[in-house]
């Protein structure tokens, strides 16, 4: 009686478990974010011939890398040269998505009553170069637009990502599970692409961080017009302080954004033509920060 007992229970064991939700969005994070060998092996075992439903497991290289910004990967082909630009691009991209570690933390099931679906809503955080570190650099690129401060300022941005110092930023997507199914997987965000829901969720997290400085500039503009007090003795010191600070020392551009502030406070209280006085009588002290003229 035990042999018979032992065949039928080998099958049973052998079933692979169901995965959770918070499983199947690490072990998809893991394999088709991170290229870890182990969990695709893992993620193929439990899912089996529903493999169909994660078409970006079919594809060597992750839609989350359209995410970064094209000023880095153009830094990494002229630092690199033409004969080593794809394999630096690759190997950089490759560096930056491992260092996502993108990973849920709950989730909430609930169905959906027009099909029937199950649906979990997931928590999930992921790790991303803390960027903002480098919006002085970025300030810097703006207000000294030289090749060495462009260049400067993207040294900087790649070394950060592939290297750190990183923070942990969150976000929420959902996976779907059919009423016939065990299988938890991510509805398609756009029917003509392959991209999924969990795809796009995961990217627009990350994207926030990872072009930033679009934002900064946008930011720093409106910033610098605001301050203008079409005083011109006034706003060229101002732009000189900057252009100055951006190529020779780029953290004393807090310096020259206070003295744009006080400038501009002033303005309105004190007359146009004392306020220009004043401004001329600072720029011997503002020209001698610098060890060298930065018109």
């Amino acid at each position: 009686m035990l042999l018979p007992l032992l065949v039928v229970m080998v099958p049973a064991a052998a079933r692979p478990v169901p995965l959770t939700p918070e499983t199947t969005f690490d072990l998809y994070m893991r394999t088709a974010i991170e290229n870890d060998p182990q969990a695709r092996r893992e993620f193929e075992a439990n899912v089996g011939p529903a493999l169909h439903l994660f078409p970006d497991m079919e594809t060597e290289a992750s839609s989350l890398a359209e995410a970064l910004p094209s000023g880095a990967l153009e830094w990494l082909v002229n630092d690199a040269g033409a004969d080593d630009a794809t394999r630096a691009q690759q190997a950089w991209t490759t560096a930056v998505l491992r260092n996502t570690r993108c990973r849920a933390l709950s989730s909430d099931i609930w169905h959906r009553l027009s099909d029937g679906y199950r649906v979990a809503t997931i928590r999930f955080s992921c790790q991303v170069g803390d960027t903002e570190r480098l919006r002085t650099l970025s300030d810097a690129s703006m207000f000294d637009p030289q090749e060495e401060e462009d260049d400067r300022f993207w040294s900087a941005y790649v070394a950060l990502l592939r290297d750190g110092p990183f923070k942990t930023i969150y976000g929420t997507s959902e996976l779907v599970m059919a009423p016939d199914s065990e299988i938890w997987y991510s509805e398609a965000f756009d029917p003509r692409t392959l991209g999924s829901e969990v795809d796009n969720d995961v990217a627009s997290a990350l994207a926030g961080e990872w072009q930033a400085m679009h934002s900064w500039w946008f930011q720093t503009m409106r910033m610098t017009e605001r301050r203008m007090t079409l005083v011109a003795e006034c706003d060229e010191l101002v732009q000189q302080y900057r252009r100055c600070a951006a190529r020779f020392a780029p953290q004393e551009l807090l310096g020259a954004y206070a003295l744009a502030k006080q400038v501009s406070d002033q303005h309105g209280t004190v007359a146009d033509s004392e306020l220009a006085q004043q401004c001329l009588a600072l720029r011997p002290k503002v020209e001698g920060l610098w060890p060298e003229p930065c018109e």
